[in-house]
């Protein structure tokens, strides 16, 4: 059973999923949750830890999400729509990539506010695929390579909006908007 992220009030560091990030855009489910504990890691209160790969999927999705608000297109190939539509008008690409800039310096003022970004270096993803082959981890990589991180930093604190960390077989506490 998860924990609720707006409780979060611990002094030990917590691991921010991308989809808390993503949170933070318009019109997103969980915002005002994700809003308030975003706010906690600016005002100092939380210990927040991400990884680059993290920053990097907040920072795709963001464009995806800002581009469907754009467009408006289907709920069906909407990611591909604006993927088509962004190699196909430099204009519509300025407009989302400066709306993903505004988001990015959101994500580097919450580092200058004291969240640490972790590098994944190459030689860790073998550690990564041993980790899910000795655990049988039913994770897609990119969660695997957080739980290690978390695993690896001492880190036993989730923040998460995604329902597939609940099952981690390391005990790690979930905290969920």
């Amino acid at each position: 059973m998860a924990n609720d992220l707006t409780a979060f009030n611990l002094s030990e560091p917590i691991f921010v999923d991308a989809n808390i990030f993503i949170e933070y855009l318009p019109d997103q489910p969980h915002a005002v949750s994700c809003q308030y504990f975003l706010k906690q890691i600016e005002n100092r209160a939380i210990r927040a830890v991400t990884s680059v790969s993290c920053i990097n999927e907040a920072l795709y999705t963001a464009l995806i999400i800002i581009g469907t608000l754009i467009l408006k297109p289907s709920v069906k190939d909407k990611k591909k729509k604006v993927r088509e539509e962004i190699e196909r008008n430099g204009d519509f690409a300025k407009t989302c990539y400066t709306e993903v800039k505004i988001f990015l310096d959101y994500l580097l003022y919450l580092q200058n506010a004291g969240m640490v970004i972790m590098d994944y270096l190459l030689e860790h993803q073998t550690e990564t695929i041993n980790l899910a082959i000795t655990n049988s981890l039913s994770f897609n990589f990119t969660d695997a390579t957080y739980l290690h991180i978390c695993r690896d930093q001492g880190i036993k604190h989730i923040a998460t909006a995604d329902g597939n960390f609940e099952k981690n077989p390391f005990a790690f506490e979930i905290w969920k908007p």
